[in-house]
């Protein structure tokens, strides 16, 4: 569906509508990954020059600090098994974030499109030429119910 909004001819009022929406959504998106970034720095990369963020009272907190605080089954405070738990912990980490980050931004990008779309209807609907009242609007008609069932699709999958 949004192919094809994109390669449907437009005026350039709904285009100038539908780029400024993808940008918002493209500024929201950066701003994510930069907090995602952010966030993997403070959480993995200060700890292994031996800086926490968190208070370390804890009964779980090792001799070595760890992006993560959970109880081991093993001694992480020998050599080779303090570094391979730190790099999977660090990449674990990276991983989950990038994939709710990931779903998250699309999610956004799907609801400033559909309310770019919504915008350009209202436009049209203002616009409606009456010279060809009955073709307009069955266009516009058709097009609220496609954009109804691309919301309903939306809310679905969120629910899910």
């Amino acid at each position: 569906m949004v192919e094809d909004d994109w390669t449907r001819l437009k005026t350039e009022k709904e285009r100038a509508i539908m780029v400024r929406r993808a940008q918002a959504a493209r500024l929201i998106m950066i701003w994510g990954y930069f907090v995602m970034f952010v966030s993997f720095i403070l959480v993995v990369i200060f700890p292994s020059f031996g800086v926490s963020l968190r208070y370390l009272t804890n009964i779980t907190d090792p001799g070595r600090l760890m992006p993560l605080q959970t109880y081991y089954m093993y001694n992480i405070n020998n050599s080779p098994f303090y570094e391979i738990t730190f790099v999977l912990q660090g990449f674990s980490l990276m991983a989950a974030a990038t994939m709710y980050t990931g779903t998250d931004t699309f999610m956004g990008f799907l609801v400033f499109h559909v309310c770019g779309q919504l915008e350009n209807l209202r436009a049209r609907i203002l616009d409606l030429e009456f010279n060809r009242i009955e073709d307009s609007l069955s266009s516009n008609v058709r097009e609220h119910i496609r954009l109804i069932r691309s919301h309903t699709h939306i809310t679905e999958k969120e629910k899910n």
